[in-house]
């Protein structure tokens, strides 16, 4: 086992190569924010050690891979943010150890976040997560997507939605788009050879719940590390009562197949 100093030595390692990269897209980390995140890694690789949730804990490797890729919503997080009241709903599909979600949450305390996971093992480390980092902006959920947004409590109540490892363009889109208000925006993390089918998905779904795609982003591959897009999608018109259908359905025909 690696001593608690060198564990420490790492973890701020981590936290000030995250510090320069998110200066390049326009992100300052507070002192208590760095303090968060680091917290944040200490747990997460600890946690991981007895219930696996990513497949590498490292600190720099979560910071590089996984929390860099979280910053990078934050422009156009902040930009949507804008357009509404505050203090704003954002939903987390699949949050999973908390990317996008928990990672925004901390940057974004006047927003309301809502993670959801369907496993167990996930959400109980987000809510040991949330009382750890002492976020009163987040709340939990061990559910489903196509189940909660049938609820009238959820459903179209959402500014912003992300869903970053859960599936295809079309299933993701299905999920969130009954959940977004009008106006809505939900934010699709693709790679380089994803983004033309995944977009062409996207749209093709979306025409059946009130969506359309504003536009796609591509993100900086010299501060990620790695080629990334983002893809835009607007809920423009209330999504009809039948939609997300269950969720063999979903898997078996997709929208606009």
């Amino acid at each position: 086992m690696p001593s608690e100093e060198f564990l420490k030595t790492e973890i701020k390692e981590a936290i000030d190569l995250l510090s320069e990269r998110a200066e390049r897209l326009s992100v300052s980390l507070s002192e208590r924010q760095s303090d968060k995140l680091a917290k944040y890694l200490d747990h997460l690789e600890n946690y991981n050690e007895h219930t696996n949730l990513v497949s590498n804990a490292a600190p720099k490797v979560v910071a590089l891979d996984h929390l860099l890729d979280s910053f990078s919503l934050v422009e156009v997080i902040t930009e949507q943010l804008k357009k509404k009241k505050p203090p704003g709903r954002l939903i987390d599909i699949g949050s999973g150890a908390g990317f996008p979600g928990l990672i925004l949450a901390i940057l974004f305390d006047k927003v309301e976040f809502t993670l959801m996971d369907s496993v167990e093992k996930k959400t109980r480390f987000l809510e040991q997560s949330i009382e750890l980092l002492e976020l009163d902006n987040v709340t939990v959920l061990t559910d489903r997507a196509e189940d909660i947004a049938h609820h009238p409590r959820y459903r179209e109540t959402f500014n912003i939605a992300t869903a970053r490892a859960v599936g295809g363009s079309e299933i993701i889109a299905e999920l969130a788009l009954p959940l977004l208000t009008l106006g809505g925006l939900l934010i699709l993390q693709k790679t380089e050879a994803q983004l033309v089918d995944e977009t062409h998905k996207a749209r093709k779904a979306a025409k059946f719940l009130g969506g359309v795609i504003g536009s796609v982003v591509a993100l900086d591959a010299s501060i990620l590390e790695k080629q990334r897009s983002l893809i835009l999608v607007t809920k423009q018109e209330h999504t009809a009562a039948k939609y997300p259908r269950a969720w063999k359905k979903i898997k078996e025909s997709p929208l606009g197949s």
